[in-house]
């Protein structure tokens, strides 16, 4: 009789020990499905400005080619509009049209310029540079169309910058080049 409640015991914890498996697996399946919904969903949202900022302007100046490029969001309920201009290489405004690259901008606005989740820079090396001519941004914001901000940064290679920060700057710099 023992014999056989010790078997009908394993036998119970083996069953057991299966369902729980399996009661994983389904739902490591849901989150998966879940997470694929939300990774299709984001390539149709359109992220806007916080705090009802309506419009943006950045002006970046890369000092290695001498030019000053210009990108304008305008946000509203309906979505966003980005464009951008430069001088001397282009002049023509030419439109920013892929959602994923809008959001990724916007996202960084949002982060670094108008909800200040992070901060830009984090520290600085000992070490001074030598050039003198360095690259930077300046961000403009409006909202209602009056001007609320206007911060300005030099980019420095003494200065050690949040990693999305320079992400952020690499970001610009690559639609210009890729114009």
């Amino acid at each position: 009789m023992r014999k056989l409640l010790f078997i009908i015991g394993i036998i119970i914890l083996i069953s057991c020990g299966h369902i729980s498996s399996d009661a994983n697996h389904n739902l490591s399946n849901k989150e998966n499905i879940s997470k694929s919904s939300v990774t299709k969903n984001i390539d149709t949202i359109h992220s806007l400005l916080s705090e009802n900022i309506e419009k943006v302007t950045i002006e970046y100046w890369d000092n290695y080619y001498a030019n000053s490029y210009i990108f304008e969001i305008n946000s509203n309920k309906k979505g966003t509009n980005v464009s951008y201009w430069g001088h001397p290489l282009f002049s023509e405004k030419s439109t920013l049209t892929e959602l994923v690259a809008q959001n990724r901008l916007i996202n960084y606005i949002n982060m670094f310029y108008i909800d200040k989740k992070e901060d830009i820079i984090l520290g600085t090396n000992e070490n001074e540079p030598i050039i003198t001519e360095k690259s930077s941004l300046s961000v403009t914001k409006f909202k209602k169309g009056k001007q609320v901000s206007k911060e300005y940064i030099k980019i420095e290679s003494h200065i050690i910058y949040h990693p999305q920060f320079v992400e952020f700057y690499q970001f610009l710099d690559s639609i210009v080049k890729n114009h």
